[in-house]
């Protein structure tokens, strides 16, 4: 059975202007990624207060928008590149 993989964008409910640019570019790259390979889907976890990410699996920075996939965290704070993510999946 093929590698599943399953991201996670955990984002502020109210972001900032940079996070509301970077949210958006973010998701860009997971749904391009996510129309081309089988093995990929994805989701927006969006959260309340600061706090809140505590309760989230896998995420070890508290810097947003952050993506983790199967729970491990791999980007915190910025823009991933969809080649970035290529090169983290296929590895």
């Amino acid at each position: 059975m093929p590698m599943m993989y399953h991201a996670k964008l955990v984002v502020q409910k109210s972001p900032c202007t940079a996070c509301v640019i970077i949210n958006h570019l973010n998701m860009e790259t997971l749904q391009t990624t996510a129309a081309s390979r089988s093995d990929f889907t994805w989701e927006i976890v969006e959260i309340g207060h600061p706090r809140e990410v505590w309760n989230i699996e896998g995420l070890e920075l508290e810097k947003l928008p952050a993506i983790l996939i199967n729970d491990e965290q791999i980007s915190a704070g910025n823009i991933l590149s969809p080649r970035m993510l290529a090169k983290f999946l296929d590895n």
